[in-house]
This record gives C-alpha cells, sequence and structure tokens, in this order.
C-alpha cells in the first residue's frame, strides 16, 4: 500500500508502522531550523537539535533564551523550537513532557509570541490534558480572536467551570460571534 502523510500527534499509534511516513518539520522549523537531509526519524531530530542548542548555548556563554531573543539573536530560539517538535514527534512520555516545558519557555522568552507558538503550545497542553496550564495559557492571551482560540477557551472553561457557570456561558457566546 502507499504510505499516508499525516501529523504527528501523541499518542499516534493507531496505525500500521508500515502505513507512517515520517513527517517531520513542519513548515516554521523548515525555515527557523533547517534539518539535514540524513536526519530521517524523530529520534534522529531529536539528537541533532539537542546537539545544536547545546553548542549554541556553549557558543553564548550560558546567555538566557530571553537575552538571546531581546539581542536578535534567534539562533537558539529556532534550535529549541526545532527540539520541542522533534520531542513531540517522538511521542515518549518523557519527551513529549519536556516538548511542552520548552514551548513554555519560548513563550516566556517572546512574550508577544510573534511567532503564533501559542497555537502549537496550547494544542500540545489539550492533547496531554495540562487544563489548568492550558487556561493559563488562553488567559495571557485574551484578545487571540482566532477560531481555534475561541473555540478552545470555550472548550476549557466547560471542562473547568462546568457547563452552566457565567464564564462558560460568557466564552461560549464570544466563539458565536
Amino acid at each position: 500500500g502507499q504510505a499516508i502523510r499525516m501529523q504527528c500527534t501523541f499518542p499516534a499509534g493507531n496505525l500500521p508502522a508500515s502505513l507512517y511516513s515520517w513527517c517531520s518539520c513542519p513548515e516554521p522549523i523548515r525555515r527557523f531550523a533547517p534539518r539535514p537531509s540524513d536526519v530521517r526519524t524523530a529520534q534522529e531530530a531529536v539528537e541533532y537539535h539537542r546537539e545544536m542548542v547545546s553548542q549554541l548555548e556553549a557558543a553564548a556563554n550560558e546567555l538566557p533564551l530571553d537575552e538571546a531573543c531581546e539581542r536578535g539573536d534567534m539562533r537558539l530560539f529556532a534550535q529549541q523550537y526545532g527540539l520541542a517538535n522533534a520531542l513531540w514527534e517522538a511521542e515518549e512520555p518523557e519527551q513529549v513532557d519536556e516538548a511542552v516545558a520548552i514551548g513554555q519557555r519560548l513563550l516566556a522568552a517572546a512574550p508577544d509570541d510573534p511567532y503564533k507558538i501559542r497555537a502549537m503550545v496550547l494544542e500540545w497542553m489539550l492533547e496531554v490534558g495540562s487544563w489548568g496550564d492550558t487556561l493559563k495559557l488562553l488567559a495571557r492571551f485574551p484578545n487571540d480572536a482566532t477560531e481555534i482560540w475561541l473555540w478552545t477557551a470555550t472548550l476549557v472553561t466547560f471542562k473547568a467551570k462546568g457547563p452552566s457557570s457565567k464564564s462558560a456561558e460568557a466564552a461560549l457566546k464570544r466563539a458565536l460571534q
């Protein structure tokens, strides 16, 4: 049969391995932190990006990520982004948790989120069931009026507060507008 290209999400495991086509390198990674063509598996991508992060941190004399971003040096940010995606793609629980933590650090380093990393982190938090952290992330960007943000806010508010709460009703009204 023909391989199926699919978005990597945790946990996959619902297709036989023979149907998988490794689907790494989403568009932003190709632009920010390209991987060499010989990196063909999620684990190889993790190793590659870990090495790049290590080299960049050493070269920057342990300069914190947010300070590097403020100075306009986005290489470490980009490789951390690549590492987070590779860890997520690896689909191992410990690596998935690390991916979410890196995503949160990236958002802390770029508070205005010009790269729209919040959508990726939001999706990951939902998939691992981090409802409390998801609520905090949603509250951090209250003016994001994208459809995905509004409906996710509604879902999470219903889950956290219950369907009869005033905040759940308000979230639903906002999403329907």
